[in-house]
């Protein structure tokens, strides 16, 4: 006797294994090149206050960066930018604020150029950036501050 669920069972594993070969992929040896080239190109020019960088992922540990100033400095925006083709998740937290915003999270595409994550913070005493994505990556974040021309 044959089971009237069996063409079912079938087409749910074939569905179940599309799903899991569709799963996202990034050529991790070319993310590691295009971060080497935006390391290289930084500017610690005026307006820059800290550079984080790390490689990320669905699970990858150690995807968080924490960096300190010497005094307190207004964060007013993160750059950020990753390789890949995917989205990455990212999240900038403010350490030792007062007054404006603690956190703030906003999904980004790994498209290679720079996108803003708006802060205007009261003084903070440093940052942490941390971001996932579903597929192992490189991202790389320049911390800004607003600078005044006097004339």
């Amino acid at each position: 006797m044959k089971s009237p669920h069996a063409p079912l069972a079938v087409a749910s594993m074939a569905l179940l294994l599309t799903g899991c070969a569709s799963s996202p992929s990034v050529d991790i040896d070319a993310a590691q090149t295009w971060y080497d080239s935006v390391v290289a190109a930084e500017s610690d020019g005026p307006g820059s206050i800290g550079v984080a960088g790390m490689q990320i992922g669905p699970d990858e540990p150690g995807s968080e960066v924490r960096i300190d100033f010497a005094q307190p400095t207004e964060l007013s925006r993160v750059d950020v930018r990753c390789f890949g083709g995917v989205t990455a998740a990212v999240t900038v937290s403010l350490t030792g604020v007062t007054d404006g915003i603690a956190a703030k999270q906003q999904e980004i595409p790994c498209d290679e150029e720079a996108h803003t994550i708006q802060i205007d913070s009261a003084a903070a005493d440093g940052f942490t950036v941390s971001a996932t994505s579903p597929a192992r990556t490189f991202l790389h974040a320049t911390a800004l501050q607003e600078l005044t021309v006097e004339r």
